[in-house]
């Protein structure tokens, strides 16, 4: 019984753990403030929704999102100004090796990170790709 109590106990304090450095590699701090870190080589995660201004802090010199953003951004005939680029959200689609993006939603107001393995989203939830 003892074995048992004693296993379960390292079992939650390796689950803590992992969930406290996630939280520190979504802002490098340790103290979870969920601000956007940049990492070496990142890529998208197909499926997920990011904010266009989320793509360029993501990217940097290892994988520029801009030419994606602007094809996707083309689709919908939408120009390629900062506030369309940058309050875009867009899906993540394709592989590891060769992401593409896809216009799902313009945000009116702004377009907020969620955290690491979330969907960025428009405040409120409002616009559209039209908008």
């Amino acid at each position: 019984m003892a074995k048992c109590f004693v296993l379960v106990v390292m079992a939650i304090a390796a689950v803590v753990q992992g969930a406290a450095a996630a939280a520190a590699a979504v802002d490098g701090s340790g103290n979870g403030s969920g601000e956007v870190v940049k990492r070496e080589n990142p890529i998208c995660t197909q499926g997920l929704h990011y904010c266009g201004w989320h793509l360029k802090q993501m990217g940097g010199s290892a994988h520029d999102y801009l030419p994606a953003i602007y094809a996707a951004l083309d689709e919908y005939k939408l120009p390629h100004d900062d506030d369309h680029v940058n309050k875009g959200v867009f899906k993540c689609e394709g592989d590891s090796n060769n992401p593409s993006l896809w216009m799902f939603m313009y945000c009116e107001d702004e377009c907020n990170y969620r955290g690491y393995a979330r969907n960025d989203h428009c405040k409120g939830f409002g616009g559209g790709p039209g908008r």
